[in-house]
């Protein structure tokens, strides 16, 4: 190449998008050109780092291992499912102690969302924040549904 690599093409050099006897000549320009050698080396800066180091070997039982985690039973969160009943049985001692159904639903819907977000934080895992937000999600609900049970009078039980 008598000039310097046109931006579009230096772009797609760099990207890895350009057919291999073109980006051999661009490679070659890239050799003995250092202004564009320095702007390839602008647009994708890790680019070069990159393709100068070899690319590692990997352990020949990494596809095994990975299959034999990805198939291993994943542990009952107990922790979780333990909050979830405590939360349910203060469910319904709250409902109990105040009487009043949508002041219970409103004070365990906020005690629910505030114990779903500790038992996240506190185990930091994606089934943890699942078991803690359904069982908030589903005791407020049921609660809600109790609570237009019995205030009002067209869904009460004769």
């Amino acid at each position: 190449m008598s000039s310097h690599v046109p931006e579009d093409l230096l772009t797609a050099f760099v990207d890895g998008d350009i057919e291999e006897g073109l980006a051999l000549h661009i490679a070659e320009h890239l050799d003995i050109c250092p202004a564009c050698a320095t702007h390839a080396a602008t647009i994708e800066p890790l680019a070069f780092a990159f393709a100068a180091v070899e690319d590692p070997e990997l352990p020949r039982s990494l596809v095994l291992d990975v299959l034999r985690e990805a198939d291993a039973p994943e542990a009952a969160p107990l922790t979780e499912m333990t909050l979830g009943l405590g939360l349910l049985a203060a469910a319904g001692v709250t409902f109990a102690l105040f009487g009043d159904p949508v002041g219970s639903a409103v004070q365990l819907s906020l005690l629910l969302g505030a114990a779903a977000k500790m038992g996240t934080v506190a185990s930091g895992t994606v089934a943890a924040s699942l078991v803690a937000t359904c069982s908030a999600a589903a005791t407020a609900m049921v609660c809600s549904w109790a609570a237009a049970r019995a205030t009002i009078p067209e869904w009460r039980l004769s």
